[in-house]
């Protein structure tokens, strides 16, 4: 964890509704916080971090490259489409970040297998997330 503070730095990849869903739930969360969201376009990722001013008022917002650059960023949340999974878990592990990703990890097992062999290869965690509506 960054020494900033006793809470791991989390960074969400992707501006939409699942990682919406990841942030309105963070706020409760005793070991973690928000520290950046990206989006392909840094503009997208600005205005959604912007939707969660409230909770995490000193978020940096950027392109993916930005988030997973930064040094406050302990592990990534990815709730982005599926076939971006792969580079961004890719990119996110070389970075040297944990991994939090919605189902799939990977679109096929050939993809799964080179996530899986990345995280162990880093020696970090690396989860699939398996999102459920509410009242399931």
């Amino acid at each position: 964890m960054t020494d900033r503070t006793d809470k791991a730095g989390w960074a969400v990849l992707g501006a939409g509704g699942i990682s919406g869903d990841f942030l309105r739930a963070l706020p409760a969360a005793r070991l973690g916080t928000l520290r950046a969201v990206g989006a392909r376009d840094a503009e997208r990722a600005g205005a959604f971090a912007a939707d969660f001013a409230d909770d995490f008022p000193t978020a940096a917002s950027g392109t993916y490259a930005d988030v997973l650059a930064r040094d406050d960023v302990d592990a990534v949340y990815i709730g982005t489409v599926h076939t971006s999974h792969r580079e961004l878990s890719l990119a996110a592990l070389a970075a040297g970040k944990a991994v939090l990703c919605e189902k799939p990890l990977g679109v096929d097992p050939a993809e799964t297998d080179e996530i899986l062999a990345a995280a162990a290869g880093a020696g970090l965690p690396l989860a699939s997330g398996r999102w459920m509506p509410r009242g399931r």
